[in-house]
């Protein structure tokens, strides 16, 4: 039998709230909606947004004219931003490697012994990472976007929320990490279990056990006699 099926429904319940806020994490993650602009700027129109791998904009824009997406510039791009790069994509590993466990431990064995607590560390401290990144992205924006122009989109959104659902799920599985105990299906019959072992008989005041017949001082069974002298009469 499944290990799935004796877990309680509170585990359930965060395992199906893990791969759910998976999904939504990694749409945001890969998405190159993080941030987008829209206005003029000195006469000339932007359109453009960008993620964290990828650049697309149409029209023209400090002196480059274009229409597409493109990668960064690894040699420009500051330090902070490599690093935020690095925490989502920590986040987005360990995340997949949660959920092949979760698949794994769940529909792949029984339960047996005590329980791992691997998949909730493992999912927690992903989106933890994940939810840092984020912040360290909107800390360093902030000081350098034209606020007129730029603005956060619903990919970078996608992936704070995700986050955070992530660490609220590996709390609900951790909580809830236990099995229950699956009575076996009887048919609406109830079944009895010989448990009790076989007791000594004891005696007490007034209840005795049956006893062989032992001949006490002062009683002797029936006997045969012989017969009657000659001379004598018969006794």
């Amino acid at each position: 039998m499944p290990a799935f099926s004796s877990r309680t429904e509170g585990y359930k319940a965060g395992v199906f709230l893990l791969f759910i806020a998976t999904i939504v994490f990694l749409v945001g993650f890969g998405a190159p909606y993080w941030l987008t602009a829209d206005g003029v700027v000195s006469g000339v129109s932007v359109d453009s947004h960008r993620g964290l791998w990828l650049a697309c904009s149409t029209g023209s824009y400090l002196g480059y004219s274009s229409t597409g997406c493109s990668t960064f510039d690894m040699t420009v791009i500051p330090g902070w931003f490599t690093a935020v790069r690095a925490l989502e994509s920590l986040c987005t590993t360990g995340l997949i490697i949660a959920c092949i466990y979760a698949l794994a431990n769940n529909c792949c064995r029984s339960v047996s012994g005590p329980q791992s607590k691997v998949l909730e560390a493992m999912a927690g401290f992903s989106g933890i990472l994940g939810f840092i990144g984020c912040m360290v992205y909107v800390g360093k924006y902030n000081d350098i976007l034209n606020k007129d122009i730029w603005d956060y989109d619903w990919a970078f959104y996608l992936a704070a929320v995700g986050s955070g659902l992530v660490v609220i799920a590996a709390i609900v599985i951790a909580v809830n990490n236990k099995p229950v105990d699956v009575q076996p299906n009887t048919g609406g019959m109830v079944m009895m279990t010989a448990t009790a072992q076989p007791q000594p008989y004891v005696v007490q005041p007034g209840n005795y056990p049956p006893q062989p017949c032992v001949a006490q001082p002062g009683y002797y069974p029936s006997q045969s006699y012989p017969p009657p002298k000659a001379g004598y009469p018969a006794q």
